[in-house]
């Protein structure tokens, strides 16, 4: 009797050894399973994100120590709408040779959240076109604030605003101002987004059309403004240089 209750002892441990081995096996091999579905997951997901245009532009501004050009482009599908954006090449080299007027094809390449032109090719040049550009476009560095890591703003200068309104680009003019300022006076048909409220109603930023943000607030904080929708996934955005009160100090029109 004895050898026969030690005998089903060691059935029985053997047995709970065994089961509780399969059942630990079980639990790695979906947890490995898992971790594998969400690998494939993402590396489809980067390789469908990554995009690419091949368009045509007249060139409008060379930046070479900045490594970017200012190009007036035609619609990019699903991206932006026809306007003139500065673009960072991937090489330095693109960028030699070209000046203003001259009309290109580029490819843009975007990938990682970050639009590069990746080749250009000048095919001809516009009659008339001065030597030096008159937007005295440029890129402001943003230190870190707030979100994400910073990175280049495309500041326009109030001169170029309003020349767009003249020419009936009708750009959309967004105002970071306190509603109590906006209702006082704002650029023609500006809209009102408090940027204390920018994280909460970002979403009403059009993703489409040429969108200018201004306020009269420090740099740092509209910087931080258009870093926020930058990391939101938006690339049709400028910031206008000196803000609204820049704007009445030239006499331009003011909505009330």
């Amino acid at each position: 009797m004895r050898l026969y209750k030690v005998v089903v002892l060691i059935n029985v441990a053997l047995g709970l050894g065994l089961l509780s081995g399969f059942l630990w096996w079980g639990r790695e091999a979906a947890r490995l399973g898992q971790e594998l579905a969400s690998v494939r997951q993402k590396t489809e997901t980067r390789q469908a994100s990554a995009r690419s245009w091949t368009l045509k532009g007249i060139v409008r501004g060379v930046a070479p120590e900045l490594n970017v050009i200012f190009i007036t482009h035609e619609e990019i599908p699903g991206l932006m709408a026809g306007m003139t954006m500065g673009f960072r090449a991937s090489s330095p080299k693109l960028l030699q040779g070209l000046t203003p007027g001259d009309t290109i094809q580029f490819t843009l390449n975007e990938a990682n959240n970050e639009v590069l032109v990746v080749a250009v090719l000048k095919v001809g040049r516009l009659e008339g076109t001065p030597a030096q550009y008159s937007l005295s476009a440029q890129i402001l560095d943003v230190l870190a604030v707030g979100h994400g890591t910073g990175g280049p703003v495309l500041a326009i200068p109030a001169e170029y605003a309003k020349r767009l309104l003249d020419e009936g680009d009708r750009p959309i003019f967004i105002d970071l101002r306190p509603v109590e300022e906006f209702r006082k006076g704002r650029l023609p048909r500006a809209r009102s987004l408090p940027i204390s409220e920018l994280r909460r109603r970002f979403a009403e930023v059009p993703r489409t059309g040429r969108v200018i943000l201004y306020c009269a607030c420090p740099p740092e904080e509209i910087q931080a403004g258009y870093q926020y929708l930058r990391d939101q996934g938006y690339r049709n955005l400028s910031v206008m240089e000196e803000g609204f009160p820049g704007w009445v100090k030239r006499g331009y029109p003011v909505e009330r």
